[in-house]
Parts: structure tokens; sequence; C-alpha cells
């Protein structure tokens, strides 16, 4: 089926919904972790809105509205990734195993991605934590948990992706350098931890 992808930036929300509904490989669920984590992202962004003017503030006002950004690139970069990992599995071309060793770590590199936005946003939440309105708190959990569920879900590809580099590299006969990226996902699992533990403290009297 050809691809009508309507990028992120330009879709209504049912409209991109309505797509990842669809029988396409583009965009796929690396995509919807990418829109997920731009929402967590977003919903830090409301919480620190109402926190008490500083430039402490200020400068992590610019960091979730970098996050955000390139969430939302990575949203249709995932989808792109998606829809050539299709066509390699589909190709007859003599090289169709070299196009999926490519094309499988291009998509790993993707969830990798889009896993690392939450690292530079954990300080913030941390921080509203202790500095943010009371009676946001609430919201400040909901965006660590938004992100958290980013992060696994990205994992999830992330390790399947991993997987099926590997064995096309031996297909390939090419070398496997997949070591790298499973230190991502190490990585990665941590940082959905330490998301979860900032959603906990969130709950605490301070």
């Amino acid at each position: 089926m050809d691809s009508t992808y309507i990028s992120v930036a330009h879709a209504s929300v049912p409209e991109w919904i309505d797509q990842l509904a669809g029988p396409t490989p583009d965009p796929g669920g690396g995509a919807g972790a990418a829109v997920v984590m731009a929402l967590g992202v977003a919903t830090g962004q409301m919480a620190l809105g109402y926190a008490a003017e500083s430039a402490e503030r200020d400068r992590f006002a610019a960091v979730l509205a970098a996050a955000r950004a390139e969430a939302i690139i990575l949203a249709d970069t995932d989808a792109a990734a998606s829809a050539a990992l299709s066509a390699a599995y589909r190709s007859q071309d003599q090289n169709s195993a070299a196009m999926r060793v490519d094309t499988l770590a291009a998509a790993a590199r993707s969830s990798i991605a889009v896993a690392q936005l939450a690292q530079p946003v954990l300080p913030v939440l941390e921080w509203l934590v202790v500095h943010g309105e009371a009676r946001l708190m609430p919201d400040v959990a909901v965006a660590a948990h938004l992100m958290a569920a980013a992060v696994r879900a990205s994992v999830v590809n992330l390790d399947a992706n991993v997987a099926a580099t590997s064995a096309a590299c031996q297909e390939a006969g090419s070398a496997d350098a997949t070591s790298d990226m499973r230190s991502s996902s190490t990585d990665a699992v941590r940082l959905a931890e330490n998301l979860g533990r900032v959603a906990e403290m969130t709950s605490r009297p301070r």
C-alpha cells in the first residue's frame, strides 16, 4: 500500500492517530513513542510555566522547548525509517540483505534518539518536584509517566531492531556492529526507572 503519510507538524491529532491505526508502516510504534514523548515534555512545560520566575526556570524552559520540537521531528524520522525498513524487507534486490542491515540500524538509531530525549528533561522534572507549584505535582507525575512510557516503548523497538540487525549482518556476511546499540538499551531502561522515581517523588510531603 502506497504511503500518504502526513507529518506530525501538519496533521491534526485525529488525523495522525488515524494514520497510526492504518495498515501502513508509517507511522508505526516508534513514531507513536516519539509523540508520547512530546506529550510528556509538553506536560512538563505546562507545569514549569507555573513555577516562580527565575533564570533557572527560563533555562529549563529552553531545554523543554528544544526537546519537544525534537520529539516531533523524530516522530516523522521514525515513520520514514519504518517505511524504508518495510520496503527493504519487500525488496527482491540481490543486495536486499545489506539493505536490511542499513534500514534496521537506522530504525534502531531512531529509537535510541527518542529515548535519549528524556535525558536532559529528567533534571527539569526533578527541579519541579522541589521548586514547582505544589498543585501541579500531579502534572509533573503525568509528564514523568508519559516520558517513561515513551522510553520503554523505544526500548522495545530498539531491542527488536538490534536482534534483527544482528541476524541481517550474518545473512549479509558483514560484521555485527550492534554493541553500542545494546548499551544504549541498558541506559534507556535506567532512564525510564529514574523517571518513575520522579513520579513517585511528587507524592511526598514538601
